[in-house]
């Protein structure tokens, strides 16, 4: 486990443990401008449209990507949503609004990824491609939570928190090619929230039950 881990992340780290369970969206301060704080960000008044109980979000460089649920308790609401935001705070567009137990995004290729339940009829809670279909590509984990794209080799990390083969592990997978794991990597306790750095290579990982953030 590497434990070198930049000021950035761990406050982004922070703010993704801080979302887990069910919390009302961060703090409550709020601001007229955007900020460096994407938890001031997202409370701000100039975002303009109710975002729900935040969860976790990614930013592939020219857009904020903000996965949110409807209702904190993630029982059987629908009305979850992927919303996209441009650097300057303003809100872009709403990717999808037909899933429900949102709980993590990530973007490869203009295709974005969450980790949730469709609306289908299954039912069934897994990695999504939500370019494409709100049906899950993924649905081999017990209880999949955070995704990670590694942009640099084509893969995707999905962290399962549940009981079964991968349990409290990260399963990658090669983008496109779902039918069986290329590796998995037991992380301990409820790995959570996941980070790709591509110029060093690292996948950083956090979990719900941990008070510091940890590295894979």
């Amino acid at each position: 486990m590497r434990s070198k881990l930049s000021n950035l992340f761990l406050v982004w780290a922070l703010l993704v443990l801080s979302g887990c369970g069910g919390g009302g969206g961060g703090s409550s301060s709020s601001s007229s401008t955007y900020t460096a704080s994407p938890s001031v960000f997202i409370n701000s008044s100039t975002v303009g449209l109710t975002l729900g109980y935040l969860r976790q979000m990614f930013f592939d460089g020219t857009y904020l990507y903000v996965s949110s649920s409807l209702d904190a308790a993630q029982t059987t609401s629908l009305g979850g949503a992927i919303y996209k935001f441009n650097t300057s705070g303003a809100y872009v567009s709403t990717v999808s609004s037909s899933i429900k137990w949102p709980f993590s995004v990530a973007v490869y290729n203009s295709n974005v990824f969450a980790v949730a339940t469709d609306t289908g009829g299954s039912g069934s809670t897994g990695l999504i491609n939500m370019t494409s279909s709100t049906t899950p590509v993924v649905t081999a984990l017990s209880s999949p939570y955070g995704v990670g794209i590694d942009s640099t080799n084509a893969r995707v990390y999905v962290s399962d928190v549940g009981g079964g083969t991968y349990a409290n592990s990260v399963v990658v997978y090669s983008i496109g090619s779902y039918g069986s794991p290329l590796t998995f990597v037991s992380i301990g306790s409820s790995p959570s929230g996941i980070a790709f750095d591509s110029t060093l290579g690292y996948v950083y990982v956090t979990r719900q039950s941990a008070t510091s953030a940890g590295g894979l």
